[in-house]
C-alpha cells in the first residue's frame, strides 16, 4: 500500500518504470476515492489515469510491470492503439513503416488516509 505522504515517490516510482521499459509517459489525472469494500476507514484508492507511448513490446513490458510492483495495483482499464508513419527516401519511394502504440491505463493503488 502507498504510505499516507507516499504519493509523489509512488508516481515517481511509475514514471520510472515507464521509461526503463522504454516508453513516453503522461500523468492524465490523479483523484483520491474511497474504496467501498475497505472495512477501514484509514484506507483510500488513489486513481491515476497515465498515457504511454512506445512500441507494442515496451508497452506490454511496461504493463507486466505494473501487476508486480510491491504495491496493491489493480488496472481498471487499458485502452490501445496504433498508429502507423510510413517512411519514404528522398525521391518519395516508401522505404518502411515506423509503427508506435499508445496506451490510455487507468490504475487503482490502495493508500494509507
Amino acid at each position: 500500500m502507498v504510505p499516507n505522504s507516499g504519493d509523489v515517490q509512488f508516481i515517481e516510482n511509475l514514471e520510472s518504470v515507464a521509461r526503463n521499459s522504454g516508453l513516453s509517459i503522461d500523468i492524465d489525472s490523479l483523484l483520491l476515492e474511497n474504496d467501498p469494500k475497505a472495512t477501514q476507514t484509514t484506507i483510500t484508492v488513489l486513481r491515476i489515469k497515465v498515457k504511454t507511448k512506445g512500441s507494442w513490446s515496451n508497452t506490454y513490458k511496461f504493463i507486466s510491470e505494473l501487476e508486480s510492483l510491491p504495491y496493491k495495483i489493480k488496472i481498471n482499464s487499458v485502452l490501445l492503439s496504433k498508429t502507423s508513419e510510413d517512411l519514404a527516401s528522398k525521391d518519395g519511394k516508401k522505404i518502411t513503416s515506423k509503427s508506435q502504440w499508445s496506451a490510455s491505463i487507468d490504475i487503482g493503488v490502495l493508500k494509507y488516509k
